[in-house]
Parts: C-alpha cells; structure tokens; sequence
C-alpha cells in the first residue's frame, strides 16, 4: 500500500473515531405515563452530564416540549406533554455547555385507557395524572365500563350536578345528575352505574353510560353514605 493510500485510511479512521459519542445512561423516574401528560417526570444519573447545572433551554419528549423544573448537572425535572401517539418516545436535552443529549425510547407513552405500567401493574408508589377540569370535595366516584366516574360533590359550600368521565388519556364532562348533589354512594348493578342519595335525599339515579334516569327512591334521605352490590 502506498504512503498516500495509508495516510487517507488513517484520516478516515481518525475521523469515525472522533464522530463516536460517549455511551449514553439516564434513569427516568418514572419511565411510562398517561397519553394526556400532565405527570412530573425526573430524568437523573445522566452519563455524561447534560448541562452546566444551569443552562438546560429545552427538553422534548417524542418531538414535543416539555415544562421544565429544577435541574443540575446530570438531572433534570420536567412536566410531560400532551401526545398524539402511544409508544416509546425518544428524551432529547438541550443544553448551552452539552448540546442535544438523547436517550432513545427513554419514556413510554401508553395508550388511552391505561393510566400507568403494563398489563401487569405493580403500584409500588402513587403517581400523578390528570386533575379534574374542576374542584371538587365530598363527590362520588364509580367505574363503568373501564372508565372512571367522578359525580357531583361540593365547590366553595354549593353542590354540583357536573359528572366527569377518565379513560387513562383525559377527562370529559358527561350528562349531568338530575340535581345538585354531595355525599351520594355510587353502585354498579346490572351494567349500570347508580347515584344513591345525597344531600340528605331519596333520589337514586341510574347511568347507562349516556344518559341519567331516576328510579324508585330509597326508603329515607340519607347523606355521606355508602352502597355495595351483592349477588346482583
């Protein structure tokens, strides 16, 4: 091999070398969340560091920014964005000192209808998803058909007939009680999700997953009580 042929294969070794980054480590904490975001995410123990413990401008999580926390040299806190697509999604950290970091299919994305974890769910700690649109005390809360039901209950001293519905990705307003109630117990009996009581009333309402409809009334007004279902 001449000289010549030897010095440009070394150049493009010298080349391939230096294009050649650093392994690339982080541990996201926690590392799946909710379709409708809104979850703190904590991307810490970053090899090698992706900041100056400062001058971290942007972070985005599968092409789409995130709200940024506290952050430091090798950690960064940040608030998950509203996404359009389930699955794994690529961690990208913009510094002034690092430049762009990326941690490929660092975070998990999962579908609508699952808040949290595979199909096996471990529950080890609590995390947070999506508030209410609204504020709420003494409600009732009831599932139908996968989906979480929050009914009625108490704003600033005045009851409300509001019912929220989540399915994992985001809450939506549905029809509303028949009247303002707080303190009622909620039931499934037959398919159907049932509103008992409240407000020191009689009034039993039943769901079908559209609309409300009242039925027989109990015997007496109750509030601040509780139902279950046995054998039907």
């Amino acid at each position: 091999m001449q000289w010549s042929q030897r010095l440009k294969l070394a150049s493009v070794v010298l080349v391939v070398a230096t294009c050649i980054s650093p392994a690339l480590a982080a541990t996201v904490i926690p590392d799946n969340g909710p379709y409708s975001g809104g979850n703190s995410v904590l991307i810490t123990n970053c090899v090698p560091d992706i900041g100056n413990g400062s001058d971290i401008t942007n972070v985005t999580v599968g092409g789409l920014s995130a709200m940024r926390f506290g952050q430091g040299t090798n950690y960064i806190q940040i608030s998950m964005p509203i996404f359009s697509s389930a699955g794994a999604k690529d961690i990208v950290v913009q510094s002034t000192s690092a430049g762009n970091t990326t941690f490929f299919g660092a975070y998990t994305v999962n579908p609508v209808g699952r808040i949290y974890g595979g199909a096996v769910e471990t529950w080890t700690p609590w995390q947070e998803v999506t508030n209410l649109p609204a504020e709420r005390a003494n409600l009732a809360v009831g599932v139908l058909n996968g989906s979480l039901y929050a009914l009625g209950g108490d704003y600033m001293g005045a009851a409300q007939s509001n019912v929220y519905r989540y399915e994992g990705g985001a809450w939506s307003e549905v029809a509303p009680l028949s009247g303002a109630r707080r303190g009622s117990a909620v039931g499934v009996l037959n398919g159907a999700l049932y509103a008992v009581g409240g407000d020191f009333s009689t009034n039993v309402c039943r769901y079908n997953g559209t609309n409300w409809t009242e039925v027989a009334g109990l015997p007496a007004a109750r509030s601040s009580m509780a139902a279950g279902v046995l054998n039907g």
